[in-house]
């Protein structure tokens, strides 16, 4: 199975990198300015609620008024 890359850059030069899941966690020397960069852990997959009504809170442009209204989430996963 191939691992899956995790892309990140280096918080003092902005040098992007891209390092495999096993190296989630430990930290890289920059090759650009030396610095260390932590190599994030990988994103965790959580699964929207399907179907539930959250309210939203909008203002009129004209008058300033609240308005109220309800958005559905979408039947997907967030990746």
């Amino acid at each position: 199975m191939d691992e899956m890359l995790i892309r990140f850059s280096c918080g003092n030069c902005g040098q992007r990198y891209k390092a495999e899941e096993s190296f989630a966690g430990e930290k890289i020397e920059c090759r650009k300015c030396g610095k260390d960069v932590p190599v994030p852990d990988l994103p965790r997959k959580v699964p929207l609620l399907e179907g539930i009504k959250l309210p939203k809170l909008t203002l009129s442009r004209s008058t300033g008024e609240k308005l109220n209204q309800t958005i559905e989430r979408p039947n997907r996963l967030q990746v």
